[in-house]
C-alpha cells in the first residue's frame, strides 16, 4: 500500500472501456481471449487492452492504491481482472455489480461499498 502525508491515496479506474474493451462479437485482432459461462451458455470474451496499459497500471500502482469499480458481472469481470492482474499486486480492491443499486434501469456504483 502507498502512503502520502500518513493518508492513503486512492484510484478508482472504471474497467469497461476505460482499460479494456471486451465484446462476445469474434475479434481477429483481440489482445486475449477467455471463456465465461452465463444465460446457461459458454461465451467466448474477446478483449482488446487500452495502448500501455500493463505500465499504466504498474506506475499508478506506486502512487495509489487501485480499485477498480465495474458494473460488470463479477462472473465476467474477475475473469477478466485476473488476466490483467494475475500475481494481484496491483489492483488493490475489486467491486462488481454485486455492490451496485439498480435505480430507474441502471446499475449506480455505491463508493461506500470500496471504503476501507
Amino acid at each position: 500500500m502507498n502512503r502520502f502525508s500518513g493518508s492513503f491515496k486512492y484510484l478508482d479506474l472504471l474497467c469497461a472501456e476505460t482499460l479494456v474493451h471486451s465484446t462476445l462479437d469474434y475479434c481477429d485482432d483481440a489482445d486475449f481471449t477467455f471463456s465465461v459461462f452465463f444465460n446457461m451458455k459458454e461465451h467466448t470474451v474477446y478483449v482488446k487492452q487500452r495502448p500501455h496499459l500493463q505500465t499504466f497500471l504498474k506506475r499508478v500502482a506506486e502512487m495509489f492504491e487501485i480499485v477498480v469499480f465495474t458494473a460488470s458481472q463479477s462472473i465476467y469481470a474477475k475473469q477478466l481482472l485476473d488476466v490483467l492482474d494475475p500475481d494481484g499486486t496491483v489492483i488493490s480492491r475489486r467491486a462488481y455489480r454485486e455492490s451496485c443499486i439498480f435505480s430507474e434501469g441502471t446499475y449506480m456504483k455505491r463508493l461506500d461499498s470500496i471504503r476501507c
